[in-house]
């Protein structure tokens, strides 16, 4: 039990000495012997790192462009029910196809201290649509999305519409903890609006049935991690960035579908309002260029990598559902993961 909790105080205690000037020893005689010129970085050891390369910098401005992947559970549309009963039961699942987006931020070097001020904002907005085809010899769909259970149609369309606006701020202080390992802790805040909506369409012999769902949700909390540069040669650096957010997010849910008896008239209309925390983590796999201009004492970053983002409990319409009893009353979690292009200048 001791040995436990001295394991804890140290893992607490590690983000506040890496903040800290002393733990970062000033090794001023061997950094005047390095040529910066010949090699950005070798052999400078347990010192901060803007008091080497950052000595003039002040600011910065950078734009990212992101191609994502959204992944969210229990979106499927429903099955299909065989007329051959001892035959498959195939599902209808939704595409998650990837979209575009962007970043942008700006930050502030603080001379004294060494740290680093961040504000970015993350602008994904995506659509994506399915629609169901029939699979052999079907009878009839199996759907939760309707008050009717099973609908007697083949044709079942759906639509799912993201939108993401996340506004980070985050402090660092980037110090050596090898000769060719930077490490940087980080605190900060994450907020922002995470808005889903999730439509189905049906068509009978007598009208269009409807079902709409939608959820709106604002999100605030602490937000803390590590980022980590594994220094190469030539300006380039490998960057694994791993951080983690405990989130209060406050949804309002509304639910309308359709009378399958009269389509003119609503058979479900619902709203409900629901708050909870729920965790969300951060993973970056990247590849770093700088090229310093002596001239102007300025940086200019080209980051190339791969990006997870990962939400728990999103999926607020399964909640909606389980006050009908058609649906399981855990939520499922939204992710999104793909490419993060990025364009930094310090100056």
């Amino acid at each position: 039990m001791k040995n436990k909790k001295t394991i804890l105080v140290l893992i607490l205690a590690l983000p506040l000495l890496l903040f800290s000037n002393d733990f970062c020893e000033n090794d001023t005689e061997s950094f005047k012997k390095h040529d910066p010129q010949k090699d950005r970085l070798e052999k400078i050891y347990n010192i901060s790192y803007f008091e080497k390369n950052l000595p003039e910098v002040d600011y910065s401005v950078s734009g990212s462009v992101i191609l994502w992947q959204p992944i969210e559970g229990g979106l499927e549309l429903g099955i299909f029910r065989p007329s051959d009963q001892n035959s498959d039961w195939p599902s209808i699942n939704m595409d998650f196809d990837y979209r575009p987006g962007f970043k942008v931020a700006l930050g502030c070097h603080f001379k004294n201290s060494y740290l680093e001020a961040f504000l970015e904002y993350t602008f994904f907005h995506m659509q994506s649509s399915k629609e169901s085809r029939q699979k052999g010899a079907m009878q009839s769909i199996i759907t939760p999305w309707y008050n009717e259970t099973e609908i007697p149609s083949l044709v079942l369309k759906a639509k799912w519409r993201l939108k993401y606006d996340i506004l980070d701020f985050k402090l660092l202080r980037k110090s050596y903890t090898g000769k060719k390992l930077v490490l940087s802790p980080l605190f900060g805040v994450r907020g922002g609006f995470l808005r889903q909506k999730y439509d189905l369409f049906t068509t009978l012999d007598y009208g269009k049935i409807n079902s709409f769902n939608n959820v709106r949700s604002f999100l605030v909390g602490p937000k803390t991690g590590v980022e980590t540069n594994w220094i190469l040669n030539h300006g380039v650096d490998i960057l694994v960035n791993f951080s983690g957010s405990l989130l209060f997010q406050n949804f309002t849910t509304k639910r309308q579908v359709d009378n399958f008896s009269d389509p003119q008239s609503l058979d479900i209309n619902i709203k409900t309002k629901s708050k909870n925390f729920n965790p969300n983590l951060e993973v970056l796999f990247a590849i770093n260029y700088q090229n310093f201009n002596e001239t102007k004492n300025s940086y200019l970053n080209f980051l190339a990598g791969y990006e997870f983002q990962y939400f728990f409990n999103q999926n607020i319409f399964q909640n909606v559902q389980a006050i009908e009893n058609r649906a399981d009353d855990n939520p499922n979690d939204l992710m999104m993961h793909g490419l993060t292009i990025k364009f930094r200048y310090d100056y």
